[in-house]
């Protein structure tokens, strides 16, 4: 009976032991929550460098042809069929 009890209590040792190092495996695979990145409030603000680099690049938007400059450019193509 005793030698029994002695196997159970190392086979409890072992599974214990084993227990423990897959918990410790468990932990270093679960990934780390990420800490979310604070930008400073200065930081928030353009830069004077920004600004000029932001007009440099700017384009002013093309120009579209209204009605009232389709109508003179049809009135300019009629004018011609007319005096050939």
């Amino acid at each position: 009976m005793e030698k029994l009890l002695n196997l159970t209590a190392a086979k409890r040792a072992v599974l214990q032991a084993e227990n423990n190092h897959l918990e410790e495996d468990f932990c270093a695979v679960q990934p780390h929550t990420r800490k979310r990145v604070r930008d400073p409030p200065k930081d928030r603000f353009a830069r004077a460098d920004d600004i000029i680099k932001a007009e440099a690049s700017y384009k002013p938007p093309k120009r579209r042809r209204g009605a009232r400059d389709e109508l003179i450019h049809g009135l300019e193509r009629i004018h011609q069929a007319q005096e050939m």
